[in-house]
């Protein structure tokens, strides 16, 4: 069996170089977030794939039964080979997500979307002819929490290693693969992860099951966030349903659960 030693080297070299539980506000690192810096290890690891150890690692986390120390000394030599490689194609992908940083509603276009203490009358007719306003003000990390909640939400069905790699090809034959997904439903997953990694912005739309705002003179559950990855800011405004099931298209609109409901009320 491998010794404590040679199982702690293997894990600093597959360890994700991104600190995500501190990056999202979280106590976790999503899965999906993970899976991708493996997947990304694999394709510079000409022998055996670095997913194949990590799993291996969360099986048998006190060892290697079959593995001695000079084995795993070669594996590791092997990872840390390609993980310069890995880390800097992980970082110009799925990585920039690190960079994001959140706008309070107060602190964009000079409050535009926010309620300035304006009563929920004021905010109502406000908006029959100016922009949509939240009814409250909630904090730059409130929205954090809510965005990554939100693409948990999205990318949990491919929490899978063994199906991971399908999230990156919107036509994949998703009926037979994911049980609770039908195949739109799998490709308009897939097309946001693909637009989370190469596109310049992105907009996602939430449904917080709680009155959020008003817009065009109707109170509204739902919101925009505003993804812009050339400035790597987020920022969010209130949006009819519609207009969120038209970004996210049915049944795609995202329910946040009651921590969320806690923070925008």
């Amino acid at each position: 069996m491998a010794s404590p030693a040679a199982i702690s080297a293997l894990r600093s070299a597959l360890a994700c170089p991104i600190d995500w539980p501190s990056i999202t506000g979280l106590d976790w690192a999503p899965a999906f977030l993970e899976l991708e810096w493996l997947r990304t290890m694999d394709a510079g690891c000409p022998e055996r794939e670095a997913s194949e150890f990590s799993w291996q690692l969360d099986l048998t986390p006190n060892g290697f039964a079959a593995s001695t120390d000079a084995e795993l000394e070669h594996v590791c030599a092997v990872l840390n080979r390609a993980r310069p490689t890995a880390e800097k194609a992980y970082r110009l992908g799925i990585g920039r997500l690190a960079r994001l940083h959140f706008l309070a509603p107060r602190d964009h276009e000079q409050g535009k979307h926010a309620c300035g203490g304006r009563s929920r009358e004021e905010i109502m007719t406000h908006t029959i002819r100016g922009p949509s306003r939240f009814f409250f003000e909630f904090e730059a990390s409130d929205l954090r929490v809510a965005f990554w909640l939100c693409l948990i939400t999205l990318f949990d069905p491919y929490d899978d290693p063994a199906l991971f790699d399908t999230i990156w090809d919107p036509d994949a034959p998703s009926p037979g693969i994911y049980d609770n997904l039908t195949a739109a439903e799998h490709k308009a997953r897939a097309t946001i992860w693909l637009n989370l990694h190469s596109a310049h912005q992105h907009r996602l739309a939430l449904d917080i099951a709680s009155v959020v705002g008003a817009t065009k003179g109707n109170s509204t559950d739902c919101m925009a966030l505003d993804v812009h990855f050339d400035t790597s800011v987020v920022h969010a405004y209130p949006i009819s349903r519609d207009e969120a099931v038209r970004i996210m298209g049915d049944p795609m609109l995202v329910v946040m659960d009651n921590y969320i409901r806690r923070n925008f009320k």
